[in-house]
């Protein structure tokens, strides 16, 4: 077995019923069927018979993502995802729920941390003080050593802030 047909059954190649591993057409047909489930357009099956032909050729080759899991109930595609934090209570959890889903689905984030106040800026709604966006990032980055993606790879997290909201 050469190289790239160890790493399509490796990585890409689910099981059948009958215990064989998916060959390359027949993750080109899922792919196709999956991606073009989506909406309703003129000409559907002509251009799915079109991609599909394009894939199975190897002339375009979808990502691994697609590749490995378009036709799974919870088909995560994306590679990356970019988050702004806002400057809320309610923000910080949302945050907080987005980062963990996109990580445990095997996703990277990248949050722009650019809208949060300060630290000791004051608190309209609570007559606080804010604690700027240090806590907010070392939370994330925590959720970030707790969730190994697929099981077994390390979150990639990357943190933004606008170079002009940096006091030096």
């Amino acid at each position: 077995m050469d190289f790239s047909q160890s790493i399509m059954e490796l990585r890409y190649s689910w099981e059948k019923e009958d215990g064989t591993k998916e060959t390359w057409n027949d993750i080109s047909k899922r792919v196709v069927e999956n991606v073009f489930s989506v909406k309703e357009f003129e000409n559907k099956e002509e251009i799915k018979e079109k991609m599909l032909k394009f894939i199975q050729q190897r002339k375009f080759i979808p990502g691994g993502r697609f590749l490995a899991q378009s036709g799974r109930d919870y088909h995560q595609t994306n590679n990356c995802f970019l988050l702004r934090a806002e400057d809320t209570r309610e923000g910080w959890a949302t945050l907080l729920e987005k980062a963990t889903l996109m990580l445990m689905s095997g996703g990277g984030i990248g949050i722009d941390y650019s809208e949060l106040r300060p630290k000791g800026a004051k608190l309209k709604r609570s007559g606080g003080v804010s604690s700027g966006p240090l806590p907010l990032m070392s939370t994330v980055n925590e959720v970030g050593r707790g969730v190994m993606a697929g099981g077994s790879r390390r979150s990639a997290i990357w943190a933004g802030l606008r170079l002009s909201l940096i006091h030096i």
